[in-house]
């Protein structure tokens, strides 16, 4: 039997068609809702509110009050308490995650009445840091190694 009619060679071949396909595959295997979910937790929650950082890690810090902790006559009683960017949650609910070939794509909303959130606290409010993108590229690797499992088994004898 020659070698290109054999299993390995099937397989090599599927190999072979699936490097190809990096982005693609990349979009297919994390444009879900589970991925989308764990970026905002990680962004919001974890990051803003938990952590109180930028996506430098660096925390949060209010460029008109020069702050980094609410004043201490905070209508809302949060007083000395560091910045979370989350008064009404609009903020918060505002973000999107969309998964293109190859990249991901974080989107919030910063326009809060009269106000635009990035230009207060940077842009850099926007984004993961890089202890959050190991947590997602974690996860990330699970689900891949998921996909090309079953990719490379349902190649036929």
């Amino acid at each position: 039997m020659p070698f290109s009619a054999t299993p390995v060679y099937s397989l090599v071949e599927r190999i072979i068609q699936l490097s190809s396909e990096e982005n693609l595959i990349f979009k297919r295997v994390l444009d879900n809702k589970f991925i989308k979910d764990l970026i905002i937790h990680l962004q919001t929650e974890v990051q803003l509110g938990q952590q109180h950082v930028d996506s430098e890690g660096e925390e949060l810090f209010n460029a008109l009050t020069g702050r980094t902790t609410y004043s201490l006559f905070d209508e809302k009683g949060r007083g000395g308490e560091p910045y979370e960017l989350f008064d009404t949650g609009e903020f918060w609910r505002s973000t999107t995650v969309t998964v293109l070939p190859g990249s991901i794509l974080i989107k919030m909303n910063p326009i809060k009445d009269d106000d635009n959130l990035f230009e207060i606290y940077g842009p850099d409010v926007e984004g993961l840091t890089e202890e959050n993108k190991d947590i997602l590229t974690r996860e990330a690797l699970k689900l891949h190694i998921q996909y090309f499992r079953k990719e490379l088994t349902t190649i036929e004898n």
